[in-house]
C-alpha cells in the first residue's frame, strides 16, 4: 500500500522522460523470480530497437528490479502495477501505448487482460506453467472464467508439454499454445557468463565449500544438525549460509547456531586478515548466485516450506544440488531429480546421508556437477524462441493493418 502512494505521478514522470519513438513492449511480472524469466526476452526486444515497460506486483520484486535497472537504458518504466480496475487499465494503456503485453509465468489480473484484449493489444505468456489437474481446467465456473482469460492471449508459451496440455484443457480451442521451455534457463546462463565473482579470503578456495542458498527457518531443523556432524567429520568443510531474508533476527540466529565454528558475517570478511571461521553468513542481498561459484555442494532452501527456490543458479556453476521434499513448484528441480543430478531429501537423516556421500567422493561431486551444468545448457534457447515467436506475431499484425 505504501508503494502505491504517488504511483501515478511516478509512472507519468518516467514515461515523460522517454525520448524515443520506438515501439513499446510492456512486461508484467509478479516478483523477482518471474523478472528473471522475463529478462532475457526483454533484453532481446531492447537489442532489436524496442523500448520496454515493466510492472511488478510484489514489494520484494520491485526492490530487486530497481537495483538492476541502471543496466537497461531502454527500460523506460519500472513500477508497481496499479490496482486492477478498468479505469486504471484504461489510463495505463493510454500512457504506455504498448504494441504488446508479455506476462511471465502467471499473475493474471482479469481487468488488465480483458480490457487490453478489447483494446486490440496482443498479449502473450512466456514460461507459462499449469498443472493438467488444476481446478482451473476442471471446475465449471472456474473453467469458464479461465477459458475466457486464456482466450485473450495471442500466444501461450509453456515450460513443458504437461503445462501445454493443462492450458489446452482449460482452453481447448486456443490456436497458439506450444511448449517452448523455461526462459529462466537463459537468464541464469547469461548472468553466470557476465557475473563478477566476489573475492573471498583464500581459505574459502582452499576448502570444500557447501553453500546453503535461500534458507528458511523450516529448513534449519533438517539441515543444521547434520551439518554440525559433517563439520566434525570433515575438517576441510566450510559453509556459506545465505538466508532467504537477511534481517538481523535471522542472521543473528544463524550466527549463534554456528558459533562453535567461529561463524562470521560476510560483510565482516577481510582479504588482509587470516580467516579462521568455517561458517560465513551472508548478510547482504544480491550475492547468492555469484557465491555458488565457490561451492562444491549446494543446498537450496524452501523445500520444507512453500516450495524450493532457484536450483538453476548452483547447477549452472557445475554444482550438485540438494533440496527439500516440496519441489514440484520447480520444473527444473523435478527434471534434475529424475536425471539423478539433483537430490530431494525428506528429513535430516536423508540429508546427512547425501551430504556424507558427496563429501566422501570428490570424483562423484565433480561428475554430478558437470551433469548439472550440462542440464542447464541443454535447456537453453527458449528466450530466443519466445522473442522470435512474439516478434513474428507483431510483424504479422503490422502487415495486416498496412494491407
Amino acid at each position: 500500500m505504501a508503494g502505491h502512494r504517488g504511483l501515478w505521478e511516478r509512472i507519468e514522470a518516467q514515461l515523460a522522460n522517454r525520448h524515443s519513438d520506438a515501439a513499446m513492449v510492456w512486461f508484467h511480472v509478479a516478483s523477482a523470480g518471474e523478472f528473471l524469466q522475463a529478462l532475457p526476452v526483454m533484453e532481446r526486444f531492447m537489442a532489436a530497437g524496442y523500448d520496454c515497460a515493466l510492472t511488478v506486483t510484489s514489494v520484494s520484486g520491485i526492490r530487486w528490479v530497481e537495483k538492476r535497472r541502471a543496466a537497461f537504458p531502454r527500460l523506460i518504466l519500472v513500477d508497481y502495477l496499479p490496482f486492477d480496475t478498468r479505469a486504471n487499465v484504461a489510463r495505463l494503456l493510454a500512457l504506455i501505448r504498448p504494441v504488446a503485453v508479455v506476462y511471465a509465468r502467471y499473475d493474471f489480473w482479469p481487468n488488465l487482460i480483458f480490457d487490453t484484449h478489447r483494446a486490440g493489444v496482443p498479449q502473450f505468456v512466456i514460461a507459462a506453467a499449469l498443472n493438467p489437474a488444476s481446478v482451473r481446467a476442471r471446475m465449471g465456473l472456474s473453467r469458464s472464467f479461465y477459458r475466457d482469460l486464456y482466450g485473450c492471449m495471442k500466444g501461450i508459451y509453456t515450460v513443458s508439454a504437461e503445462d501445454a496440455e493443462g492450458f489446452l484443457r482449460a482452453c481447448p480451442t486456443h490456436p497458439n499454445v506450444r511448449r517452448v521451455g523455461d526462459t529462466r534457463v537463459d537468464s541464469v546462463l547469461e548472468r553466470a557468463r557476465s557475473s563478477t565473482i566476489p573475492r573471498l579470503p583464500s581459505r574459502v578456495a582452499a576448502s570444500t565449500v557447501m553453500v546453503l542458498g535461500s534458507c528458511w527457518p523450516q529448513d534449519e531443523p533438517n539441515v543444521f544438525p547434520p551439518l554440525h556432524q559433517a563439520m566434525a567429520r570433515f575438517p576441510n568443510l566450510l559453509l556459506i549460509v545465505a538466508p532467504h531474508e537477511t534481517d538481523e533476527h535471522y542472521v543473528n540466529r544463524v550466527l549463534s547456531d554456528f558459533a562453535p565454528h567461529g561463524a562470521m558475517r560476510m560483510s565482516a570478511l577481510s582479504l588482509q586478515r587470516p580467516m579462521r571461521s568455517r561458517v560465513i553468513v551472508v548478510d547482504t542481498v544480491g550475492q547468492l548466485a555469484k557465491l555458488y561459484a565457490y561451492a562444491d555442494i549446494a543446498y537450496v532452501g524452501g523445500g520444507f516450506g512453500r516450495g524450493v527456490h532457484n536450483v538453476l543458479e548452483p547447477a549452472v556453476m557445475g554444482v550438485p544440488v540438494i533440496f527439500g521434499p516440496k519441489y514440484e513448484n520447480s520444473p527444473e528441480a523435478v527434471a534434475m531429480r529424475a536425471d539423478g543430478v539433483g537430490f530431494s531429501i525428506a528429513n535430516g537423516g536423508e540429508f546427512a546421508r547425501v551430504v556424507t556421500d558427496l563429501l566422501s567422493d570428490e570424483k562423484k561431486r565433480v561428475t554430478l556437477g558437470a551433469s548439472a551444468r550440462a542440464y542447464v545448457e541443454q535447456h537453453a534457447g527458449s528466450a530466443q524462441q519466445c522473442f522470435e515467436l512474439i516478434r513474428a506475431e507483431l510483424d504479422q499484425i503490422s502487415a495486416s493493418r498496412v494491407g
